[in-house]
């Protein structure tokens, strides 16, 4: 993850250096209307951390649960940007990402994998973001956001070895640069969801299959994290 960070960072600011080749100032008072509506599209990863119990099965096993490599997944959104200040701006972004998880449950002390889980998602992510941004330099503007999203799982699929709630929010952080052309603002971001709930639901009535309740008995705690960069066109 450490190294998709830092491809997205040097992409932007290549992007960003780019456009410092375009002298004649696009657009000049476009940062003066109240509001500006736009889409996106762009790429993102779903990563799962666990918290365990030790809790020994009936077979006296210690279940552990881990998500050993990350899928990309595609993401697409609207964006509806309101003005606060010159520098401060208000942003909703209602986003659907699709993507997947893979779960692997391995007993304690062995390398034997007991159950392997693909945990399919359709998001509805619902950010609500406060946006700095610096002055503008020709035809860029980098900026900070920050703020609060809640997302809901539309394709939540039961009678599996875990099952995750339909709902959850995020505390998202992150960094993006406007970049401005003739017609329209093209803005790549890169930002972090974290989680702030238990995503793992405990109580098991929909099982059919009474074999995979240890999986969920072995874990604590679930929380979900995400990566998504975005290309907005405003």
């Amino acid at each position: 993850m450490k190294k998709i960070v830092l491809i997205l960072f040097l992409l932007t600011t290549a992007i960003s250096s780019f456009s410092q080749e375009y002298k004649p100032m696009n657009q000049p008072y476009v940062d003066m209307r109240w509001y500006n509506f736009g889409f996106s599209i762009g790429m993102h990863t779903q990563d799962l951390n666990f918290s365990h119990n030790g809790v020994v099965d009936e077979k006296g096993r210690i279940i552990y649960a881990e998500q050993p490599s990350f899928s990309p997944g595609f993401n697409v959104g609207l964006l509806a940007n309101f003005r606060i200040s010159e520098y401060l701006s208000f942003r909703i972004s209602p986003t659907l990402l699709f993507g997947s998880k893979n779960i692997q449950f391995i007993e304690q002390g062995t390398t034997n994998i007991l159950q392997e889980q693909e945990v399919r998602s359709t998001y509805l992510l619902c950010p609500f973001n406060i946006k700095y941004a610096s002055r503008r330099l020709n035809n860029s503007r980098p900026y900070l956001m920050t703020g609060l999203s809640f997302g809901f799982d539309l394709t939540r699929k039961r009678d599996m070895p875990i099952l995750l709630n339909s709902f959850n929010s995020y505390l998202e952080f992150g960094f993006g640069c406007e970049i401005y052309f003739q017609y329209f603002k093209l803005i790549p971001e890169l930002k972090v969801c974290l989680g702030l709930g238990d995503v793992l639901q405990h109580k098991r009535t929909d099982l059919t299959n009474l074999d995979w309740l240890p999986y969920t008995n072995a874990i604590d705690k679930a929380t979900s994290r995400l990566l998504v960069f975005s290309i907005y066109f405003e």
